[in-house]
């Protein structure tokens, strides 16, 4: 799996990966294996840019996120692409809350 486009919202960011991640992988016991061929995943961090909505580019405060991103070694490879952005909601007066959504 590559990493999400770019410019989403933290909660299409979110379901984003997960339709990816129940798509192509299924979780058996605390792992996932690829629906495919059945072989275990692997994974490797995605960076995760965190910038301000409103702007007509990517700005933010240099915060950056992670997520585990998965992989069949066998069909996929490991990513070429493994950082990517959110645009979140500017905060009124505090600092802005993001979740990713965490893959166990």
């Amino acid at each position: 799996m590559e990493a999400p486009p770019r410019e989403m919202g933290i909660d299409d960011f979110n379901k984003f990966v997960m339709e990816e991640v129940h798509k192509r992988y299924e979780r058996i016991d605390s792992h996932y294996r690829c629906r495919k061929c059945g072989t275990r995943t692997e994974q490797v961090v995605c960076y995760v840019s965190l910038h301000m909505a409103g702007f007509s580019f990517c700005s933010g405060s240099g915060k950056v996120g992670n997520l585990a991103l998965l992989y069949c070694p066998k069909c996929e490879g490991a990513p070429k692409k493994y950082h990517t952005c959110v645009h979140i909601p500017m905060p009124i007066g505090g600092s802005a809350v993001t979740t990713f959504i965490q893959i166990t």
